[in-house]
C-alpha cells in the first residue's frame, strides 16, 4: 500500500510537469514604427532589439492579459536617436488572462498628445 501511494504521487507529478510544459505561449512581434527599436522590454522582461520593418518571435512569457485587438503589456524601447519610448497604461476590464498559443502583434508609435509612445495591437 505504502508503494501504491508513492507511485500515485510520482505519476500525479510528473503529469503536472508535463501539462505545464506543453502549454506554450509565443509573442511575435512587428515593428512597425518607421524606426529601429533596442533595448525592447515587454512587461518588464528584456526583449533586445528589433530593426525598423522587421519581426521576431520570443517564448518564455508564461502569461499575458488580452482585451479584443490589445494586449494588456507594457513595452519600453530606445529608438536610433537614443529617445526612450514607452506604452501608456491600458485598463484591463474584462481582460482574458492568455497561457498559450501564439500570438502575432504590431508594435505602432504614436506621435500625438503626450509624446511619442509606443503601442501594441494584434496584427492582421
Amino acid at each position: 500500500m505504502k508503494y501504491s501511494l508513492v507511485f500515485v504521487f510520482i505519476w500525479a507529478y510528473s503529469s503536472i510537469q508535463t501539462a505545464a510544459y506543453s502549454q506554450k505561449l509565443s509573442i511575435e512581434l512587428h515593428n512597425k514604427t518607421g524606426v529601429s527599436l533596442d533595448s525592447i522590454q515587454l512587461n518588464g522582461i528584456f526583449i533586445g532589439q528589433l530593426m525598423n520593418d522587421s519581426s521576431a518571435t520570443f517564448e518564455g512569457f508564461k502569461e499575458f492579459k488580452i482585451s479584443g485587438p490589445w494586449p494588456l503589456m507594457r513595452i519600453r524601447a530606445v529608438d536610433s536617436s537614443g529617445a526612450s519610448m514607452q506604452s501608456l497604461a491600458l485598463c484591463g476590464t474584462k481582460a482574458l488572462t492568455v497561457r498559450e498559443g501564439h500570438y502575432q502583434f504590431d508594435i505602432k508609435l504614436n506621435n500625438e498628445g503626450l509624446g511619442r509612445n509606443l503601442f501594441l495591437i494584434r496584427s492582421q
